[in-house]
Parts: C-alpha cells; sequence; structure tokens
C-alpha cells in the first residue's frame, strides 16, 4: 500500500484499523492487511469478489 500510496498510507491504515474495517498481521517487518466483515457490509458487498468487482479493483489483491 505504501509503495502505491506513499507514506501517507501509514495514517490511512491506522485509521481504517482503528474503524475495523482492516486488520494488519504482523509478517516480519512488515504487515499483511487483511479487509474485515464490517468493511464489506460498509460497502454493501457479501464476498471481497462483489466487493473488487463493484470497485474495480485488481483481482491480485487477496483477502489472505
Amino acid at each position: 500500500v505504501v509503495k502505491l500510496r506513499g507514506q501517507r498510507a501509514y495514517a490511512h491504515i491506522k485509521e481504517l484499523i482503528s474503524r475495523g474495517f482492516v486488520q494488519a498481521e504482523d509478517r516480519g517487518t512488515t504487515k499483511l492487511l487483511h479487509v474485515t466483515e464490517d468493511l464489506l457490509r460498509y460497502f454493501g458487498a457479501k464476498t471481497l469478489e462483489e466487493l473488487r468487482s463493484a470497485l474495480g479493483s485488481p483481482a491480485s489483491f487477496d483477502q489472505g
């Protein structure tokens, strides 16, 4: 995310975590991010695939 969004992404990710939309899993010096059911509900999606379709997100992003 930081490579795509720059250093401001850290604050954005922190906000998403605090709202319960994203969970972070420690992977050494980095974190693996997972979307939560709350994020899916927020966008009216039942699955990650449905959310990707609605947002036009690349399939290379994975829920994990």
